[in-house]
C-alpha cells in the first residue's frame, strides 16, 4: 500500500461542491492525510494507455485509471419525443409523470422534476418508489394521481477510506468511527 498513489482530477473548482465547507475541509483533510493529490478544476481531455491528459495541458500517468461522471441521461431519451430538461432528463410533474406524455412515468437519476429540482442521489429514487407505484395503480384504475414532494436537505454518508465516515446533511456535519458503523449496516 505504501508504493500507492492515487490523483483525484476533477471538473468541478472543488470537492463536494453540493456540500457545506465544513464537509469539504473534512474530505480534503483525510484526502491528504492519506497522500490522495487532488487537482480540482481539471477536466480530462484524452486518455491512452498508462496516460490521462487534462485541459492544463499536463499528463498524468498511470498503472489503473477508474473514470467516475455525473449521471447522464439515456441517448434514446432524444429520439423519442419526450419532453427533457436541457441536459436530457425526462421531465416530469409532481406525480412522476412525463409533462408530454401521460401514460409514460419517470424517477430517480433518469427524469427531472422542473417543479422540485434536485441533484441525481440515490435517495430520491428510493423514496420516489412508492409514489410510483401507487401512481401507476391509480393511473391503470383512472383515479387521480399522489404528488411526491421530495425532502429539501438528504442524508450523506462518505466513507473516508478507514472505518471512518463523514455525516453530511445541509448545514451539519459530523465525522466519526460511529457514521462508518451507521453507513455500513444502510
Amino acid at each position: 500500500p505504501a508504493a500507492l498513489h492515487f490523483t483525484i482530477v476533477n471538473a468541478s473548482s472543488m470537492l463536494l461542491a453540493t456540500h457545506n465547507s465544513r464537509v469539504r475541509v473534512k474530505m480534503e483533510r483525510a484526502l491528504s492525510a492519506r497522500g490522495v493529490e487532488v487537482r480540482n478544476g481539471a477536466r480530462a481531455t484524452a486518455v491512452t494507455a498508462g496516460l490521462l491528459e487534462i485541459d492544463s495541458g499536463r499528463a498524468i500517468a498511470f498503472d489503473e485509471l477508474i473514470w467516475v461522471t455525473d449521471a447522464a441521461p439515456q441517448p434514446w431519451i432524444a429520439g423519442c419525443g419526450l419532453a427533457a430538461d436541457e441536459r436530457g432528463f425526462i421531465e416530469v410533474d409532481e406525480s412522476l409523470r412525463s409533462t408530454s406524455h401521460s401514460f409514460v412515468f419517470a424517477t430517480g437519476d433518469g427524469a427531472f422534476m422542473r417543479h422540485a429540482p434536485r441533484p441525481k442521489s440515490g435517495v430520491f429514487a428510493v423514496r420516489q418508489g412508492p409514489y410510483l407505484a401507487a401512481n401507476l395503480r391509480r393511473a391503470i384504475r383512472g383515479e387521480s394521481l399522489e404528488s411526491y414532494r421530495p425532502q429539501r436537505q438528504f442524508l450523506s454518508l462518505i466513507s473516508t477510506g478507514d472505518a471512518n465516515a463523514i455525516l453530511s446533511r445541509g448545514p451539519f456535519c459530523l465525522e466519526g468511527a460511529w457514521a462508518w458503523k451507521w453507513k455500513d449496516r444502510i
